[in-house]
């Protein structure tokens, strides 16, 4: 880690949903900015146009597999999973 910010070599995003608790574990102090743009290293982010929510994002990774997420009003990253919405 440099300057508070992990780098690519320390940590290999394949699956926002099967890792979600490895990335809230490296993001923890992070904002909600500077955790897209880590995310963006590693798939695509697309932001979901939504009149109730502007924060409302989808992450594709590179193998495909897109999963939706979100910030709470703390700031907190949310997953969007197929059935359950998890937070920590």
């Amino acid at each position: 880690m440099q300057n508070g910010v992990v780098e690519m070599k320390d940590f290999m995003l394949i699956d926002l949903e099967s890792q979600f608790a490895e990335v809230l574990d490296l993001t923890k102090d992070w904002s909600s900015q500077q955790i897209i743009e880590w995310l963006a290293h590693f798939g695509t982010i697309t932001n979901i146009p939504n009149p109730y929510d502007n924060r409302l994002y989808s992450f594709r990774s590179p193998n495909g597999h897109t999963v939706g997420f979100r910030f709470d009003e703390h700031n907190r990253l949310l997953l969007i999973g197929k059935h359950t919405t998890r937070i920590r």
